[in-house]
């Protein structure tokens, strides 16, 4: 069957296994992936000579409002700072272990009588 391709040649259900082929996503068809956004924000950076940081720090400190300074800081805090997230756990029953080491048999060599299995000696 030479028209048939295994199951494993194919890497998803939609395209094919050519590069490029297969449907677009969203982001790529909008041309605003990650990558392309860190590109064009490096490109306007150096025209600028401020950074996307340094422009939402300034925009913090000297706003016109106290609404854009609110929403920078926010900005700005939101995705600095780590969310701390606990949970205080009480154990309240002891459970016995899901999983228990197999039995060990004793040692053959010491079990066996040096003088054979049934205690024969041997001249």
């Amino acid at each position: 069957m030479a028209g048939k391709t295994k199951k494993g040649d194919l890497k998803e259900n939609r395209g094919g296994k050519r590069t490029g082929s297969g449907r677009k996503s969203l982001l790529a068809n909008m041309g605003c992936t990650p990558g392309d956004m860190i590109k064009t924000a490096q490109v306007i950076a150096k025209n600028e000579g401020k950074t996307i940081d340094e422009v939402l720090l300034d925009i913090a400190y000297h706003g016109d409002t106290t609404q854009q300074q609110l929403a920078a800081i926010k900005i700005f805090k939101e995705y600095t700072i780590a969310k701390v997230s606990e949970k205080k756990i009480e154990v309240t029953e002891k459970q016995a272990p899901k999983i228990y080491l197999p039995v060990q048999k004793p040692d053959p060599a010491k079990v066996i009588p040096i003088g054979g299995k049934h205690g024969k000696k041997t001249a």
